[in-house]
């Protein structure tokens, strides 16, 4: 179940061409998240909020982050 949601959110998605894999971007620092960082979100998730697009429960999210940070 949680393999299909995550492919119905890529499915509009295009592939990555090879013009941008070669080039360099310049990434402002909000913008780059530390895997500690995702995870100290995912710890504090409100499961009894509603699931996103996704539909994944938000539980399922804050239970496994520190499984998925391991890898």
């Amino acid at each position: 179940m949680i393999n299909e949601s995550l492919l119905q959110v890529s499915d509009d998605l295009q592939p990555v061409c090879e013009e941008y894999l070669t080039s360099t971007f310049q990434v402002h620092g909000e913008f780059i998240f530390s895997p500690e960082m995702v995870l100290a979100r995912l710890e504090r998730i409100n499961v009894y909020k509603a699931p996103g697009p996704d539909n994944l429960p938000n539980w399922v999210l804050r239970d496994v982050a520190p499984f998925l940070c391991e890898l």
